[in-house]
């Protein structure tokens, strides 16, 4: 029951915010320049909110209950095949962002690197694993790339790759 109130709650809240777009406008990916305080209070509240959820993180949470494999419940599955697609996918994804840091303008509104990371990473898969399950799984660079080197290396020794974890 919990997982259809989560998603009726998304759902709602996702509708919400397509239907009031000036709400969104408040963000921007400008320059810290351009805070609308001043640039000492940005600091001070910055470090309050630093330190308070830290404090909060270690009296709130003092084990860890996310260790245990039935607590990180899939909720969707991919196939195999699907699975080394999409692997592959968030790897060019990966490249590309980090090209675009690199090679790409500098300025901050005209480079792909700073939408990618800010939109996409920190707002589209939080609330693509909200409604999905855990989707930076599948396009996880870094997995798709162990899981690259443990295959061909079965490969090499003729074994079999090492298994995937839960």
């Amino acid at each position: 029951m919990r997982p259809r109130v989560a998603l009726a709650g998304a759902a709602a809240t996702t509708v919400a915010l397509a239907v009031t777009p000036s709400l969104a406008s408040a963000h921007g990916l400008v320059g810290k320049q351009d805070l609308p305080i001043p640039r000492w209070l940005f600091v001070w509240g910055a470090s309050a909110v630093l330190v308070i959820s830290f404090i909060a993180l270690a009296t709130l949470w003092p084990r860890p209950v996310m260790q245990e494999p039935e607590q990180g419940r899939r909720v969707l599955r991919l196939p195999g095949w699907l699975e080394a697609v999409s692997g592959a996918v968030g790897i060019a994804a990966f490249a590309a962002v980090v090209y675009a840091g690199f090679a790409g303008t500098q300025t901050a509104t005209d480079n792909l690197a700073p939408t990618v990371i800010y939109v996409v990473f920190w707002v589209g898969v939080p609330v693509a694993s909200l409604l999905f399950g855990d989707v930076f799984r599948a396009i996880n660079p870094w997995r798709a790339t162990a899981r690259a080197i443990a295959w061909a290396t079965g490969r090499v020794l003729r074994g079999d790759a090492p298994e995937d974890e839960p």
